[in-house]
């Protein structure tokens, strides 16, 4: 059974990396990249969102809960709390987030409480698309000019990865 401070940490991290992708909504190297990176912003601020309100069960208030609480009560992990000024760096963790990602949602697929279970599938949809755009730009610069550096992103933060698992 999955409890809530799984789907807190889960909603942390939805959240903080939404706004990590917006940080690269107008400068992206180039306008493909601008409004996927702004689209992915959008469904993982909305994932967040409908995870919060599953938190709250029109029992509180979810922007409270997003927004209110201090510092030390966040649940988000080192990888999404990471400054990621390098495109390069943006885009390993977006792939390496969304791999993890996928095996958390399918851990709350089985879910008794309906609401979950509903979310999950569509939330399922959305990052299916993520998967596939963080692995096919990977695919095209891998072996290009930013190869070098999309390896040397992937070293620095593979490691912060690992607690995406825990």
């Amino acid at each position: 059974m999955i409890g809530s401070e799984h789907l807190l940490a889960l909603a942390d991290d939805e959240h903080l990396m939404g706004q990590q992708h917006t940080e690269w909504i107008g400068v992206a190297p180039f306008l493909e990249e601008d409004l996927a990176f702004c689209s992915i912003a959008q469904d993982e601020l909305g994932h967040a969102a409908a995870l919060y309100e599953l938190l709250v069960a029109g029992d509180g208030d979810a922007d409270a809960l997003a927004f209110g609480r201090p510092h030390d009560e966040y649940r988000s992990c080192h990888l999404v709390e990471l400054p990621c000024p390098d495109w390069a760096d943006a885009l390993v963790r977006h792939w390496l987030y969304d791999l993890a990602e996928r095996h958390r949602w399918a851990a709350l697929a089985e879910s008794s409480v309906s609401a979950v279970a509903a979310l999950v599938e569509r939330v399922e949809r959305e990052e299916s698309y993520h998967r596939r755009h963080a692995a096919a730009l990977l695919d095209r610069v891998f072996d290009g000019a930013a190869g070098e550096r999309v390896r040397a992103a992937l070293d620095t933060l593979l490691p912060y990865a690992d607690a995406l698992w825990d």
